[in-house]
């Protein structure tokens, strides 16, 4: 049935809770994401894996000789297979290996390896604990924020204010008369 209302129909469920045009949008809260799809994916990726490289850091950070030897075994191996050999090679001949010397240049590369280690495993767990530090922010960052959207005004709301600043200006107009001003 067409009775000339065509446009009518466009109200129909509107209002309510949600508002319209013409009643205006109440203020409320909404959810805004702070990341992109990918890197919502990306963080949780990172979440999933944080399990075996916070294990990793812990280790370190726990002073666990396997987590040490990991790291230090090259420059063992690169020790008892280069720098032993090399001290020795330069002492051969004669009984110079059995003197003071040779001992003494051992002991000095031993020390040298030591402090080398030991350096090794302060920057290991220097950067365990920036990894840890990273891992943990990096996870405890929102993916989330709330923000209060105000009311929208709808076209009632304009038309009172504009009734009543009419009827302002009419009250005032009529006391203007009344008054004689």
């Amino acid at each position: 049935m067409n009775n000339g209302y065509q446009g009518y129909q466009g109200f129909q469920g509107y209002g309510g809770s949600q508002g319209n045009w013409f009643t205006g949008q109440p203020g409320q809260f909404q959810q805004l994401p702070t990341m992109t799809p990918q890197q919502r994916m990306f963080q949780q990726q990172m979440m999933q894996g944080a399990g075996q490289g916070m294990d990793f850091y812990r280790g370190i950070l726990s002073g666990d000789p396997t987590q040490l030897n990991m790291m230090t075994a090259p420059m063992m191996r690169q020790f008892e297979r280069q720098v032993v050999p090399g001290i020795a090679g330069r002492f051969a001949g004669g009984n110079s290996m059995r003197g003071s010397a040779f001992q003494n240049a051992l002991g000095r590369a031993g020390t040298d390896l030591q402090t080398n280690m030991a350096q090794i495993q302060a920057n290991l767990m220097q950067g365990a604990a920036g990894g840890m530090t990273n891992m943990a922010g990096y996870g405890m960052q929102p993916s989330f924020q709330n923000m209060y959207r105000p009311q929208t005004p709808g076209f009632m709301d304009y038309a009172a204010q504009a009734g009543g600043q009419f009827a302002q200006g009419m009250g005032h107009g009529i006391g203007m008369g009344m008054f004689g001003v």
